[in-house]
């Protein structure tokens, strides 16, 4: 719980444009989290997101040392607790021209994840596999993607993400708009 605190005031520190706050924020924890033994998975936890940051800043040499250096494997068993560190290893995965495996990665946690009932995790894991689709040319699974996406966020009350979305994915909305309005798809 408390790893996740950390991250949300550094998320909010970062969105605010304090960036060296953000920063610092993770530098204090890892410290802390040092000095007291916590366990691999919380330092895992605070590098994926430094590395999450980094790919926001347009870092591209630091989130792909990351990738390298971070033991991380698409094939790795999953676990809800290292879901942040391996979304975000998905995300980076494409830089390095691992499509594929950011892909198949993805699958595996959307499988985690529905089994598990956790939505806000299948509209994160469902964004990230729209703008797979959109890198892979595939249009159409990326709209699916998206309209799931939006289908399991209406009523946790989470379209701001969309709203407030970049890159690939906010610019296919309007498209997907048009879509539904040709083929006759509700959204509600």
């Amino acid at each position: 719980a408390l790893a996740r605190g950390i991250q949300l005031l550094a998320r909010i520190k970062f969105a605010r444009g304090d960036v060296q706050e953000a920063f610092e924020v993770i530098n204090q924890f890892e410290l802390q989290a040092l000095q007291s033994s916590a366990p691999p998975r919380i330092m895992m936890w605070m590098e994926a997101l430094r590395a999450h940051l980094w790919l926001k800043q347009g870092h591209v040499e630091e989130v792909t040392h990351w990738v390298q250096s971070s033991g991380l494997n698409a094939h790795d068993p999953l676990s809800f607790l290292d879901e942040f560190a391996y979304l975000s290893f998905a995300q980076i995965l494409p830089l390095i021209g691992k499509l594929d495996e950011a892909e198949m990665l993805l699958t595996r946690l959307f499988d985690l994840a529905e089994a598990e009932g956790r939505m806000r995790s299948i509209v994160d894991i469902l964004i990230q596999q729209t703008a797979i689709y959109l890198k892979q040319g595939e249009r159409r699974r990326a709209q699916d993607a998206l309209l799931k996406a939006l289908a399991h966020a209406e009523p946790m009350g989470i379209v701001r993400l969309f709203i407030e979305g970049e890159g690939p994915v906010k610019a296919l909305l309007p498209s997907l708009l048009v879509t539904c309005k040709k083929d006759g798809t509700l959204l509600v």
